[in-house]
């Protein structure tokens, strides 16, 4: 490491590496085979993730020197600063050119939880860190279970300025199966069909301290960034080890199905499966009615859409 510094009061470090680390890593991520098709390298998508885990580790020392080691890991791994605070969430950790180590309010069922949240980076890229990150996650022995989840955030930059059909894109995810091809979490990852169903409305608030965060797909800021949209399907014991089985597979899925609702190619699907939709909904009283709007609200669906 080149340089470390405290950037805040909550002793949050700041890790630097040397630009001979840094084109290291660059060389490995372009050699990378990503296997992702033309059409979604060419797309204009850029991508992140987020890795929940608890390191076991026996006390704060042990600890310590678990994370050192985490950190020199990661250090051959991305080509970007490390901002790291284990033990307090920080302002700065929406610093979406950073890899971020942070604890995260839902990990309460070992001492020692954390996240890691990747780059923000072009889509063509994401393939290696999810790779790359999941490797490690499963060399170390780290602890996956039920309350930890992988995080996809996707968005296009490029697309902001168009209509970006939300709940479109949320029902031809469902008309795929991605929202049940994990084992339920129900304190985590909510089906948000069981609001589009007028079947259930609560949030998962009890354990995700944001309102809203507890379903399985969310527009985190559908004002502002429209295209932005965070899935939270994936997850649960030893989701590390399956990348080629069934991250990947369905991370080309949501791709293809992102791209087609980008760029309005499945527009007539998509009214389809709205018109279907509704059709049901009326069957449910006024007062499921309006508490399915207000929730889908909260997960990102305008009313224009819903």
């Amino acid at each position: 490491m080149n340089k470390v510094c405290i950037i805040d009061d909550n002793k949050t470090s700041n890790f630097e590496f040397s630009k001979s680390q840094k084109l290291e890593v660059q060389r490995k991520m372009l050699l990378f085979e990503n296997n992702l098709d033309n059409s979604i390298i060419d797309s204009g998508i850029i991508g992140g993730a987020e890795f929940e885990f608890y390191i076991h580790a026996f006390d704060p020392e042990h600890f310590d020197e678990e994370l050192k080691a985490l950190l020199d890991d990661l250090s051959h791994i991305t080509d970007q600063d490390i901002l790291c605070n284990p033990f307090k969430d920080f302002a700065r950790s929406r610093e979406y050119d950073k890899l971020i180590i942070k604890p995260d309010s839902s990990l309460r069922n070992y001492t020692y939880g954390l996240e890691i949240t990747t780059p923000i980076v072009p889509i063509v890229h994401l393939p290696y860190y999810l790779d790359s990150i999941l490797s490690l996650i499963q060399k170390k022995g780290y602890i996956t279970d039920t309350s930890t989840g992988l995080h996809l955030h996707l968005s296009c930059p490029e697309k902001e300025g168009e209509y970006f059909d939300f709940l479109g894109l949320m029902l031809l995810l469902n008309q795929k199966g991605l929202y049940e091809t994990w084992y339920s979490r129900p304190d985590y990852s909510r089906n948000v069909m069981n609001v589009l169903n007028c079947l259930n409305f609560e949030s998962a608030a009890s354990k995700k301290d944001e309102v809203g965060r507890g379903w399985c797909i969310i527009r985190p800021d559908c004002e502002d960034k429209k295209t932005h949209i965070e899935i939270r399907t994936m997850g649960g014991e030893n989701y590390q080890r399956k990348y080629s089985e069934q991250i990947f597979p369905e991370l080309h899925t949501i791709l293809k199905s992102y791209i087609a609702v980008l760029n309005h190619d499945a527009d007539e699907e998509c009214d389809r499966l709205k018109a279907i939709q509704e059709q049901k909904v009326k069957t449910h009283s006024d007062e499921d009615q309006a508490k399915m709007y207000d929730t889908l609200a909260i997960i990102g669906v305008t009313q224009s859409q819903a």
